[in-house]
């Protein structure tokens, strides 16, 4: 999912969530047992707040006066609507990390995965270079222009330059082609002037 399907899920969310967030006010109003959670939530926040304040301007501590009822309906009503919309949300984004790190620790794997592949082909690849290395390597070599494969024995080494002598082999082939074409061109004008002077 990119980051802008993300973002539009969660607008999405939060626009869900505030109906639901209204009928929790509505519910709290005319549903008996939601309405004591609402007024136990909002007494609580606010003797939470009270003790705050005080303790912050250093001022002497008292009691703390109950909110009246309708006051701490509407207070933890709102405060429950609130926790939900800010859960909502969080679990978005909560969601979204834990999949961007689930996608990135996939990505490690796989990349491990392929490094440790290239690794083993690497022996695999010395231990057959270690073997041949005593022997002559060959390399055909198909040459352009319709010309059929030639095999060339490139004498024992390093194979590391096994690359440069098909280089150089390659360069030997074509200028013997091109010496070979001049060589067929000059018999062509000799019979040509052969036949001419018949």
């Amino acid at each position: 999912m990119s980051s802008v399907a993300l973002k539009l899920t969660t607008l999405l969310m939060r626009q869900i969530a505030k109906p639901i967030a209204n009928t929790l006010k509505h519910e709290a109003k005319n549903h008996k047992g939601f309405k004591v959670v609402c007024v136990r939530v909002a007494q609580y926040f606010h003797f939470l707040d009270e003790r705050l304040k005080s303790s912050l301007l250093r001022s002497k501590a008292r009691p703390v006066r109950p909110l009246n009822e309708a006051k701490a309906i509407q207070n933890g009503a709102e405060i429950l609507s609130e926790t939900f919309i800010f859960s909502v949300a969080a679990g978005a984004l909560l969601y979204e990390s834990n999949r961007q790190r689930v996608k990135e620790n996939n990505r490690k794997d796989a990349m491990e995965g392929d490094v440790r592949r290239l690794e083993e082909e690497i022996a695999e690849l010395r231990e057959v270079v270690k073997k041949i290395g005593g022997e002559k390597l060959v390399a055909e070599i198909e040459l352009q222009n319709n010309n059929p494969e030639i095999v060339v024995a490139v004498p024992k080494g390093d194979p590391a330059n096994l690359v440069g002598e098909i280089k150089r082999e390659k360069q030997i082939l074509s200028e013997e082609e091109k010496r070979r074409q001049r060589e067929i061109e000059q018999e062509k004008r000799a019979i040509d002037k052969k036949s001419d002077h018949k």
